[in-house]
């Protein structure tokens, strides 16, 4: 079991903008929020130290259960006791930034051995740091 925490601002993946086309014809899209870049960093930095990996680890390639708490600061003018605002995104967008990150840190081979997920979103308390607490479970 690997269990770790992220630091930082939590950003949702998925959202493009369309910003061409190719001289084929092929349409670009890039990513819409600037803030999934450093999100996925964070998480793959904070996946590869929180793993003592040995010289020749293997990344997971087996079926695991990841759950995640996503920790959210909550805007000053927010009084919504739960983060469903726009800025913070969709839970399932969220969590495929994260697993892109975790599958850069070289914890798992890719995101499809995640067969079970569990997965929150909460603001963080007066003194608590905001992030991600991840935790990887083999089941096989």
């Amino acid at each position: 079991m690997y269990q770790y925490f992220v630091p930082g601002d939590p950003a949702p993946k998925g959202s493009k903008r369309f910003v061409g086309l190719t001289r084929t014809g092929r349409g670009i899209l890039i990513e819409s929020s600037k803030r999934v870049a450093p999100w996925t960093a964070a998480v793959m930095v904070a996946t590869e130290s929180a793993v003592d990996f040995p010289a020749r680890f293997d990344a997971i390639d087996t079926a695991v259960t990841v759950t995640t708490r996503f920790l959210i600061v909550k805007p000053k003018h927010n009084h919504d006791d739960y983060p469903t605002s726009l800025r913070v995104g969709d839970l399932d967008k969220l969590l495929r930034s994260t697993l892109d990150g975790i599958v850069q840190g070289g914890l798992l081979k890719d995101d499809k051995f995640v067969t079970t997920v569990e997965t929150s979103k909460r603001w963080t308390q007066p003194g608590q740091q905001a992030g991600c607490h991840i935790t990887i479970e083999v089941l096989a």
